[in-house]
């Protein structure tokens, strides 16, 4: 589902340019770009009427000050990624994403005799980047939702690659990933079993993806 926040001048301004740079916050080099975002860089390509090529960075860090920097044009971002971007530049929204039933996913070995996330306590959990919305911060809430404090009942582990090398060697006990379906998370890694989604359906809300344009750097 999409809703146009976008003015008639910030388009104006976007299709000035023969070619925009667009990153994506949460995605992990050029291959991840183009196998989940390439279909949605056509798309923005048509509407807007102006090649777009693809930006890669870090994290949403480096994408905010590439932001900054007017080393690219355009960022696809979650809302706490956007807090930071919008305070470190001069960006502004111009289309609103929701991603019905995206959610925070807490996955355990196969093997494992963890049941809850209430018998977390006393473990070790996997998860994102520090101030990512679907890999931190929706699990730190399942946690204190589950009657966990995040800085004594669990230890907490982030690693800038984040893949599931920790959780399937054992270094680990729990591993978050945010996805939209478990069954397909989990048959693909038959080593992992879910705990439980993030929020039952009567609670869910849907991830919400900004596209941000700092106005200033356009000529």
């Amino acid at each position: 589902m999409t809703n146009n926040q976008s003015s008639n001048s910030n388009n104006s301004l976007l299709k000035k340019k023969d070619k925009l740079l667009f990153a994506v916050s949460d995605a992990e080099g050029m291959a991840e770009l183009q196998s989940e975002y390439d279909a949605f860089r056509n798309a923005l390509t048509e509407v807007l009427e102006t090649q777009i090529e693809f930006f890669p960075v870090d994290n949403f860090v480096e994408a905010a000050v590439s932001l900054q920097l007017g080393l690219v044009d355009l960022v696809l971002a979650g809302p706490s990624e956007y807090v930071i971007v919008k305070a470190r530049t001069n960006a502004v929204p111009i289309v609103a994403l929701t991603r019905p039933n995206y959610r925070s996913i807490i996955a355990i070995r196969a093997d494992s005799e963890i049941d809850s996330l209430a018998d977390l306590k006393g473990k070790k959990i996997e998860l994102g980047e520090i101030g990512s919305t679907g890999n931190y911060i929706g699990p730190i809430k399942m946690l204190i939702d589950a009657g966990l404090n995040p800085q004594s009942d669990i230890t907490i582990v982030n690693s800038k690659e984040y893949q599931l090398k920790a959780l399937k060697n054992g270094e680990v006990d729990a591993w978050e990933k945010f996805g939209t379906d478990t069954k397909v998370l989990c048959k693909k890694r038959v080593y992992l079993r879910a705990i439980i989604p993030y929020l039952p359906r009567a609670r869910h809300f849907p991830m919400m993806y900004l596209l941000v344009v700092a106005n200033s750097n356009q000529p």
